[in-house]
């Protein structure tokens, strides 16, 4: 099952038994692309992040590129109930399988299709756009991905350069309560 929300944001713990990824893209050339994603529990705590580096042909492509690692990554640990959030809007409302053509003449028919097909799986996803201003983990993640040479990284531990923004959104979600950083799984 696949839902689709649009709403004012800040962030926001996912609800008592969902996981949260959350993703992003840069790009600046099809050979200076990159992507980033943080996957937390339902206390906000980091379970793990990605940054890689694309080779994408437009800025909407490495963001797709981005959401099929980040769902990939939530299928090899088998997760059932995930909320993804990012800030490209026009692929929430392309990836809302009720009207999930796969767009078989779009530029990103083939990744569309994968994606499709990775939201066919026996689990509860749903989709949320959200402003930039509200993903900057993903964001940051993503710009870690810009300065690799090639290849991928997974983050086990907040980079230091993310910790900053992973602290604000546990402080928003929990203004009074534990901003703890534990990365225990």
């Amino acid at each position: 099952m696949t839902a689709i929300q649009t709403k004012e944001y800040k962030w926001q713990l996912p609800k008592k038994g969902y996981y949260k990824l959350s993703t992003d893209a840069a790009w600046k050339a099809i050979d200076k692309a990159a992507g980033g994603g943080v996957i937390r529990r339902d206390t906000g705590t980091w379970f793990i992040g990605f940054s890689s580096k694309y080779n994408a042909q437009t800025p909407l492509a490495a963001e797709l590129l981005a959401i099929r690692e980040g769902l990939l990554l939530a299928q090899e640990f088998n997760f059932d109930k995930l909320e993804v959030e990012t800030d490209a809007q026009s692929l929430v409302f392309m990836l809302d399988t009720s009207s999930l053509n796969p767009h078989p003449h779009h530029e990103l028919a083939v990744l569309l299709s994968d994606v499709a097909n990775l939201l066919k799986r026996n689990w509860s996803v749903s989709f949320t756009h959200i402003p930039r201003s509200s993903n900057m983990v993903a964001h940051m993640l993503a710009a870690l991905g810009m300065d690799m040479a090639v290849g991928h990284q997974s983050h086990l531990m907040i980079p230091p350069s993310v910790k900053k923004w992973y602290e604000a959104d546990l402080q928003v979600s929990n203004p009074v309560g534990d901003c703890s950083t534990s990365t225990d799984a």
